[in-house]
């Protein structure tokens, strides 16, 4: 079991945010979790993520093994959990999130990534795109490269659908990101792809607009 948060818990200026943050971390660890729920477990520093990754770490071995013992049909089963946090972009208005999870118990993997995108003065949660369904953005949709293409299920290779998480802004652009099974077969894996700032310029909300000045 690994679980890595690249320096994902930071002391920040904006009280709020911080929490929201927090939140956020936590829940990608333990979903349904909340911070006042967590600090009374862990009696740690939360500002530490090597402390926060360890505590984890050795609860979800303790209920893998549990899990094991109690439902596993096979004499041994070698499991593989991954999680990991970082921040994917950051300027003076705005910080971004991406959380990846893996895995792998008795060769069936299990894949999910998405991410968020805050704004710092009032840690409010940005949505990306004001109008999906405006055409020009679905033929730009369209057009995003992703390698493997030709995995996708046929009913999503002419038009690709917005995906079901909301997409986040990087460093250079906003990436999009399909879950495992979404629009390829489940094999495949999770799709993720970006486009830059100036191709969407005109789909963006108003509030991204804003933090990207």
């Amino acid at each position: 079991y690994t679980l890595s948060l690249h320096d994902a818990l930071p002391i920040s200026i904006y009280p709020i945010l911080l929490r929201r943050i927090r939140t956020f971390i936590m829940e990608a660890i333990e979903p349904g979790i909340t911070v006042d729920q967590i600090i009374p477990r862990f009696g740690g520093d939360l500002n530490d993520g090597h402390a926060v990754a360890n505590y984890y770490g050795r609860k979800r071995c303790a209920c893998l093994d549990m899990d094991y013992y109690d439902n596993s049909p096979l004499p041994f089963t070698h499991c593989v959990e991954t999680i990991n946090v970082e921040v994917v972009g950051e300027n003076d208005y705005y910080i971004s999130f991406e959380v990846f999870r893996y895995g792998n118990c008795g060769g069936s993997s299990n894949y999910q990534v998405y991410g968020a995108t805050f704004r710092k003065r009032d840690g409010k949660r940005l949505h990306v795109i004001a109008n999906p369904q405006n055409p020009r953005f679905k033929h730009c949709l369209n057009e995003m490269y992703f390698e493997d293409r030709d995995v996708v299920d046929d009913e999503y290779k002419k038009q690709l659908p917005m995906p079901k998480c909301e997409p986040y802004l990087i460093q250079n652009g906003v990436r999009f990101t399909y879950q495992q099974g979404e629009i390829a077969v489940k094999p495949a894996g999770f799709i993720k792809s970006e486009l830059t700032f100036s191709e969407l310029r005109d789909f963006l909300t108003d509030e991204v607009k804003d933090v990207l000045k």
